[in-house]
């Protein structure tokens, strides 16, 4: 966060060339605080795979978008 605090979060990195020049998109998705030590495994598989799942949908938005405005290469990911 800006203000320095910690918290839980999930990150999806991709490597993607647009113009024939590598960069990384990144984007960052915050898990829930109340989330805690004590909770159950299942319940955290949940959660993340509920971010992941959010993250996927943005960056697919994100591709679609760079793909209109200029030459772009990604590698493959599976389509569900």
């Amino acid at each position: 966060r800006k203000s320095g605090e910690l918290f839980r979060n999930m990150f999806y990195l991709k490597q993607v060339e647009l113009d024939e020049a590598n960069f990384i998109l990144g984007l960052q998705a915050g898990l829930p605080e109340e989330f805690d030590l004590d909770a159950s495994i299942e319940d955290l598989e949940k959660r993340c795979q509920l971010a992941f799942g959010k993250l996927e949908e943005n960056m697919t938005a994100i591709e679609q978008v760079l793909a209109k405005q200029f030459w772009y290469s990604a590698p493959m990911r599976r389509q569900v």
